[in-house]
């Protein structure tokens, strides 16, 4: 499966000019009782948990409970609470589906607007062989033996 990387215009450092940063973000799916909603989410390496808003919980009346097991810290070291629950997970690329239930972390934003979804290890990178390509701006993901009961279907 390949996804291009996205790109997002941001504001130079205060001298006019404008910056393009090419990032690995997918295109998945979320499942709970409630139904299903698609996210765009950031893959990253140097994320341990795979990571939503509390909102997406809400939203799909997915059952959480307090994880003290995986605390979280920002990137300027802010511990960030986290609630875990159980999900199911689709990605389609090419024709191709995988889905499989896993757990995830939920976190609550404080700011909606800034509302974003991480694909850490757990629960996703680690049922991946991944290769980040930055000259071609292409992630590949293939599904490796550590991918729980998948549907796979296209």
């Amino acid at each position: 499966m390949k996804f291009p990387y996205s790109t997002v215009i941001v504001a130079g450092s205060g001298n006019g000019h404008f910056l393009a940063l090419r990032r690995p973000e997918i295109q998945a799916s979320v499942i709970g009782p409630a139904g299903k909603m698609g996210v765009t989410a950031l893959v990253d390496t140097g994320s341990d948990q795979t990571i939503f808003p509390k909102s997406v919980a809400d939203r799909l009346q997915i059952a959480v409970t307090q994880s003290e097991e995986f605390p979280a810290a920002a990137f300027t070291g802010e511990r960030i609470e986290l609630l875990s629950g159980e999900v199911e997970l689709e990605v389609i690329n090419d024709g191709r589906r995988l889905a499989w239930r896993t757990v995830v972390w939920f976190y609550d934003a404080p700011d909606t607007d800034k509302e974003s979804v991480v694909f850490g290890h757990a629960g996703f990178l680690d049922y991946f062989t991944a290769t980040f390509d930055g000259l071609n701006a292409i992630l590949t993901l293939e599904p490796n033996a550590e991918l729980p009961a998948v549907v796979e279907g296209g």
